[in-house]
């Protein structure tokens, strides 16, 4: 589009050629010599004409036309700069969409691939639990045919096992959805967990501190910038659309040469004898005397647009303070939650230590002892998802943030 409105300011040049052939083409028209009578003295002898006459000649058989045309506008009262302004306008918005999709594409891609390393953590503590509710319930199956535990009891240490592979298979389905979108992400085909060497980052910080969040985002945002770009572009597309509906004629400088005969020039003898060719050149206006309502209409659809991507525009802005906002809500209450689930794990393990060091000295329950175990190893997979929940509104900030 921009080469195209630039074009606009270079001179076009045109032309066209056409051969005919005559199969009848028409004999040449003669009046013989002496076919009309002397009027001024009759009787006297006399010859009128005096000589054969042609009255037309003969048509050659065929017709040859040449025309080469060059125009260069002159003056057009500002609508080709405007034209320009517009397609630079559009290019740099364009430009500004295709690097804000290559900065989400490459925070996404970032996000999936770290929600599947901390997928498999979570994987291989469930893996972990669901070896401890086997021998759990391999234990309940003992006691209850010695009669130690009830049905109730049981069926109860079963249902717990089954929750445990309720939640391995939801892990799993989880897991392979990941893999699939990053299989498209990035275009490998039948991607595998096998095939990535995943490492689990640390939880780290918000790349941006909380005071002044808001303004540090929207000074890289790509969404704001896209916003501003389109404000321009919508402003040059009204200077363009009132240029344009203006009631003025545009100036242009017309050069025509052109070629008109029975010979082919350069090629057949004679053809500058029988052909005609001209050399034209002209200076003339263009445009609409009443007004043009189609152009008027499009003059107030550009201002409709202008006062619409304005508006947009400080959507943006509200909407950035409003995510900036809530992005650290949500990062807080990650952290409260990471905090809660490191105490839970603490106390998880001393109580862990404590019922080892009673089965070591022989008294204590295996079951006990297995369940607890089992509980650990459910806050721990747990506590991986809270990781991925907060290491993804940290990478959400980030890609906000655009350029910063």
């Amino acid at each position: 589009e921009l080469a195209g409105a630039k074009g606009a300011r270079l001179p076009s040049l045109s032309g066209s050629i056409s051969g005919a052939y005559l199969g009848n083409p028409p004999d040449a028209l003669v009046l013989p010599m002496g076919a009309l009578a002397n009027p001024l003295m009759p009787g006297v002898t006399f010859l009128v004409p005096y000589n054969d006459f042609t009255l037309s000649p003969a048509v050659d058989p065929t017709q040859y036309s040449f025309k080469l045309t060059g125009e260069q506008p002159l003056f057009t009262w500002g609508k080709i700069s405007a034209g320009v302004r517009s397609a630079e306008a559009g290019l740099n918005a364009a430009r500004l969409a295709q690097e804000k999709t290559a900065h989400e594409n490459a925070i996404l891609l970032q996000a999936k691939y770290e929600t599947l390393a901390y997928l498999a953590e979570a994987e291989a503590a469930m893996a972990l639990q669901k070896r401890a509710g086997a021998r759990l319930a391999a234990i309940a199956e003992q006691n209850l045919k010695s009669g130690f535990i009830t049905d109730s009891d049981y069926l109860a240490a079963r249902i717990k096992v089954k929750e445990i592979d309720l939640g391995f298979a939801v892990l799993v389905e989880r897991r392979e959805r990941i893999l699939a979108e990053l299989a498209a992400l990035t275009g490998l085909r039948d991607l595998r967990l096998e095939q990535l060497s995943l490492e689990a980052p640390a939880a780290g910080s918000p790349p941006i501190a909380e005071t002044g969040a808001a303004e540090e985002v929207a000074a890289g945002s790509y969404d704001l910038a896209l916003a501003d770009a389109f404000v321009e572009l919508k402003a040059e597309l009204q200077r363009l659309a009132l240029a344009q509906a203006r009631d003025l004629p545009d100036l242009g400088l017309s050069v025509e040469l052109s070629y008109a005969g029975s010979r082919f020039p350069f090629l057949e003898k004679d053809w500058d004898d029988k052909g005609d060719y001209q050399l034209i050149i002209g200076l003339g206006a263009s445009g609409r005397l009443l007004g043009d309502g189609l152009k008027a209409g499009a003059r107030e659809k550009a201002r409709a647009e202008l006062d619409e991507a304005l508006a947009q525009r400080e959507d943006a802005q509200r909407r950035i303070r409003s995510f900036v906002r809530e992005s650290y809500l949500g990062i807080n209450l990650a952290q409260a939650r990471l905090e809660y689930a490191l105490l839970k794990q603490e106390s998880f393990l001393a109580s862990l230590a404590q019922k080892e060091r009673a089965l070591s000295l022989g008294a204590g329950s295996e079951s006990e002892y297995l369940s607890l175990l089992m509980e650990a190893l459910g806050g721990l997979a747990e506590a991986y998802g809270g990781l991925a929940e907060y290491r993804g509104a940290l990478l959400s900030l980030k890609a906000a943030a655009g350029r910063r």
